[in-house]
Parts: structure tokens; C-alpha cells; sequence
């Protein structure tokens, strides 16, 4: 999603390398009641965008369930807020960039230095 405002409902998604939900370019948008299994991001927030995520489960995320970052000098920082999640089979629950912000279960996340353009460096190919 990009420059939207946008009600999502009881979504599906499986088996995708990239991200389940993505909110980009000053974006707001709630998702509810949704499974994502087999991803990359389950969710991500990014460039001025404002997610809310109530009843999430995000099943065996590759690089993180959540995340909130700032990828385009043109935006500024994002938002997360999740409200009832369930992560399984995930290594890293979130990724927040110091600026953005996330709240899960009420839990604020301070963010941390991230290489944003390691996030989007494409993997080798098999040999």
C-alpha cells in the first residue's frame, strides 16, 4: 500500500518471500483477524506510515514478524501498533529502526540502529 488509508479484513497470505503487508509512503491502515505463514515480513511500516494490527498470526516469518523503518530520505519514521498477536517458527519478533515506533500488547519497543538497505539486498543465488 502506498499514500492509502485503507480497513483490511480477515486476509490470508502464505508462502511469499517478501512481505505479507507492507504500508508505505504515508499510509494508514488497520488489519484485523489475518494469518500470514511462510514469509518474509509479516508486517512492515515504513516511510510515514501508521499500522494498527489487531488478532494477528504470523507463522514461520524468514527475516521478522514486524517492522518499522524509514526507507526513502523523502519520509520520515513509521508506526506500528499490534494488539493481540501470535508469532510462531519466527527468529526475530520485530525489527524497529531508531525513530520509528511499535506497541505490541501495550508493550512500547524502543527502536535500534538498522541497515535498512541490508533489508532489501538480494540473497545469492544457488550455485
Amino acid at each position: 500500500l502506498s499514500g492509502s488509508n485503507v480497513s483490511i479484513d480477515n486476509v490470508r497470505v502464505f508462502e511469499t518471500k517478501d512481505k505479507a503487508l507492507s504500508a508505505g509512503e504515508d499510509t494508514r491502515v488497520t488489519i484485523s483477524r489475518s494469518i500470514f505463514n511462510g514469509v518474509g515480513f509479516g508486517i512492515a511500516s515504513k516511510d510515514l506510515s501508521d499500522v494498527l494490527a489487531l488478532d494477528i498470526q504470523i507463522n514461520k516469518a524468514s527475516i521478522a514478524a514486524l517492522a518499522a523503518y524509514q526507507k526513502k530520505s523523502l519520509f520520515g519514521p513509521s508506526t506500528i501498533t499490534v494488539r493481540g498477536i501470535k508469532v510462531t517458527e519466527t527468529s526475530n519478533l520485530h525489527l524497529i529502526q531508531k525513530g520509528s515506533s511499535a506497541t505490541i500488547d501495550g508493550e512500547n519497543i524502543e527502536g535500534r540502529e538498522l541497515d535498512v538497505d541490508f533489508l532489501y539486498q538480494e540473497p545469492p543465488s544457488p550455485q
